[in-house]
């Protein structure tokens, strides 16, 4: 990986979400990212899992609302919700 470009504007593709209640299941939710470079985008980290998974498990499961006609799309939930 290489270092920050040092402006600032090196955000990558990819983000870490913490989801903190009891209602959650412990632990990590996903694969960790590979630091092979030939997996890298554009220099960084290849991102393994859509935010709209979050949103959707979010929607459904703790609120109770149907997710399509906010997020637009039907995505795959991750199962972090007990």
């Amino acid at each position: 990986m290489p270092k920050d470009n040092g402006t600032g504007a090196d955000h990558g593709s990819g983000r870490v979400a913490f989801m903190i209640d009891d209602a959650v299941k412990r632990g990590h939710h996903s694969g960790y990212p590979s630091l092979n470079p030939e997996d890298l985008v554009e220099g960084d980290l290849a991102f393994n899992l859509d935010f709209w998974s979050l949103y959707t498990e979010i929607l459904e499961d703790w609120l109770g609302i149907e997710a399509k006609p906010v997020t637009k799309g039907v995505y795959e939930k991750v199962g972090f919700l007990k």
